[in-house]
């Protein structure tokens, strides 16, 4: 529980440290972002709640915390062997496309091809 305290305390030290560049977004991005910080507060909150009731752990010190594996949350994909693939849904949304528009995006393949 005191790693999950100190997660926590280390994750709103990053929401504040982007205070500044949300609020210049606003809107929908703003609002998501603020319930995200209340969720991790909340968070903390009850982790130290427990950790006072239950646990009785001594807070682990931010050195000693690892930094995730992005591994972890990331489904890594190699990009030189996908970007020549034809998509999935190619297939199924062929119909929506007209004919001459599909020949007018291989010509400007061509041409970008030929400036690289």
């Amino acid at each position: 529980m005191a790693r999950t305290i100190t997660l926590a305390t280390i994750t709103l030290r990053k929401f504040e440290d982007c205070t500044s560049h949300v609020n210049l977004i606003g809107g929908g991005y703003k609002q998501n972002w603020a319930a995200k910080k209340e969720n991790v507060q909340k968070i903390k909150d009850q982790a130290s709640e427990e950790n006072k009731k239950i646990y009785y752990e001594s807070e682990v010190p931010e050195a000693e915390i690892a930094v995730p594996d992005m591994k972890n949350f990331v489904k890594i994909e190699p990009l030189l062997e996908n970007i020549d693939e034809t998509p999935e849904m190619d297939s199924r949304l062929r119909h929506l496309v007209p004919p001459q528009v599909r020949m007018m995006q291989d010509e400007l393949k061509n041409i970008l091809q030929s400036m690289i």
